[in-house]
């Protein structure tokens, strides 16, 4: 079976009223960096060659993830809808047992996260810069797609104060 990845580039948009956390939105969801095994070992750790070490262990989802993000991304609980199979719904039944089995964490009180997802994590610029810089060392060039998320995190990061990341997951 194949592991495919998903990523989403977020960034800080503005301060809380209260100003106790950023708010996070999303800039482009759904990015396809294909599917190479030796760039997910590098980005988390995931498959690739024997002996190649991730920047990071996957740190999981940011606890100030968008919320705009995770309901495109999750599964939303509706029973009627799930009957009927529309993608991207889920029971009240699947929903809790998912979650109960730590294979998804609730979002609010009407969706869930994806429970096919695996070594969620996220990486700022300067991981992804040292993703690309171990990916050329390893392949002798750099990864294309790699290279446009990098560029498009550091402008985010040049009007945010540097709040800006690309989050990702894999599935299979």
């Amino acid at each position: 079976m194949g592991c495919d990845i998903h990523c989403c580039i977020e960034y800080a948009s503005s301060l809380r009223p209260d100003e106790s956390r950023w708010v996070y939105t999303p800039f482009a969801c759904e990015l396809n960096l294909g599917r190479d095994y030796d760039l997910f070992a590098l980005m988390a750790g995931v498959r690739g060659e024997e002996g190649l070490v991730p920047v990071c262990e996957p740190k999981g989802l940011p606890k100030d993830i968008s919320t705009a993000f995770l309901f495109h991304s999750g599964c939303r609980i509706d029973d009627e809808l799930a009957a009927h199979e529309v993608e991207g719904y889920c029971s009240r039944e699947d929903a809790e047992q998912w979650v109960q089995e730590g294979y998804a964490d609730y979002i609010g009180d009407h969706a869930v996260t994806n429970p096919d997802w695996h070594s969620v994590s996220w990486l700022g610029a300067t991981e992804l810069e040292e993703v690309q810089r171990r990916y050329r060392l390893l392949r002798g060039a750099d990864h294309l797609e790699l290279g446009a998320v990098i560029a498009a995190v550091q402008a985010l990061e040049k009007g945010q104060g540097g709040r800006s990341r690309l989050v990702f997951w894999f599935n299979g």
